[in-house]
């Protein structure tokens, strides 16, 4: 069963035969074993319990972080200097660099397609940067 938008918060509610079934595609897997992952989770962890940490709180996060290093770039923390500090940002995450486009403002960033499970989300495999592209071509060659 494909599941876009599946992750660990919502597997721990499912039972696991059922989760083993779901695959998805990510941003985030908490289990990865990449060393800004498990510090990223450990943060979490400590300061809130044992929860789920997904790919929720992990966009969060890397708002914050692209926000702060915009403001620091620009030396002040206004709407103006956030909308020209983040075109064409690059900051550490922690999945790796994430690059904000000049061009188009989207994020280019880890992908993973991952399976549920008894333990959380387990990766199937790491797709690398994808960077999304902006808008939607029309079709010229169809009927309206």
């Amino acid at each position: 069963l494909g599941w876009i938008g599946y992750n660990d918060a919502l597997n721990d509610g499912i039972d696991p035969a059922i989760a083993e079934r779901i695959v998805t595609a990510t941003t985030f897997v908490s289990t990865e074993q990449r060393e800004g992952v498990s510090a990223f989770v450990g943060a979490v962890r400590a300061r809130f319990g044992v929860v789920p940490v997904s790919y929720l709180a992990f966009t969060h996060y890397n708002a914050v972080m692209a926000l702060n290093a915009a403001w620091r770039e620009a030396g002040e923390a206004s709407p103006a200097a956030a909308m020209n500090g983040l075109a064409g940002l690059t900051f550490d995450s922690p999945t790796g660099p994430v690059t904000i486009s000049a061009h188009s403002h989207h994020a280019t960033m880890n992908v993973y397609i991952a399976r549920g499970g008894a333990e959380g989300l387990q990766m199937v495999e790491a797709l690398g940067p994808i960077s999304a592209d902006a808008g939607c071509a029309v079709r010229t060659d169809q009927p309206a």
